[in-house]
């Protein structure tokens, strides 16, 4: 199976370069994508990968992904690891990944949830439950970003999320189409406690589910 790393970067190139060092050592080809960065991000990217595209603005967690799968597949992917830029994904355990996209359409990360900063570990349990509520689809850990599906699942999960809604979208379009998944343990690593999902982005998560059930 043809697979490829995706990797949406907003100002990280204090940190990607490792990342993007390591998916290379790891034997994978990553797409990267430059959501509008102001920094050296796309620069450095570009001394990893060949595969580099810039938004000329800020789009968002969930348009960058959007655009970097859409890129992957069309240069020949059969299926597409999702991953962060900023070193709290670790390249080692992508092997999981391509091991159980043999037998599930849909991969979902699982990280050891007691060692996530508490305002977030509660934030994701509560999200969890209303997935499985809403969606029948038991995922322990639906926020986590390190993610892979298949180029058919990717036909049917296909999401609107331009933010941070786009990992509970993932994981709520699974369930209602039905599609097989599984989930593997990843490993918990992080940098800025507080960074990135914030509690409005929380509740704003939790209306989106709503949103998704009724389209």
């Amino acid at each position: 199976m043809k697979i490829f790393v995706v990797v949406p970067a907003y100002n990280e190139g204090k940190r990607i370069a490792p990342v993007l060092s390591q998916i290379s050592k790891m034997g994978f080809k990553a797409v990267v994508v430059d959501d509008g960065s102001s920094d050296n991000t796309g620069r450095i990217a570009k001394r990893f990968s060949p595969h580099v595209i810039r938004h000329p603005i800020n789009l968002g967690k969930g348009a960058a992904l959007k655009t970097g799968c859409l890129a992957a597949f069309k240069l020949g992917a059969e299926a597409v690891i999702i991953m962060d830029s900023d070193g709290q994904h670790k390249a080692s355990d992508l092997p999981k990944f391509v091991k159980a996209l043999k037998r599930c359409a849909v991969v979902l990360g699982r990280r050891n949830l007691e060692k996530i900063p508490l305002v977030r570990g509660a934030g994701n349990k509560l999200i969890s439950f209303l997935v499985k509520f809403l969606f029948g689809i038991e995922a322990e850990d639906v926020l986590c970003g390190f993610k892979a599906f298949t180029k058919r699942a990717f036909a049917k999960i296909r999401w609107d999320s331009v933010g941070y809604s786009v990992e509970a979208e993932i994981v709520a379009m699974t369930g209602k189409h039905g599609l097989r998944y599984c989930q593997v343990p990843v490993s918990t690593v992080y940098y800025d406690r507080f960074k990135g999902l914030t509690p409005e982005s929380g509740i704003e998560i939790l209306l989106d589910l709503f949103l998704f059930k009724l389209r």
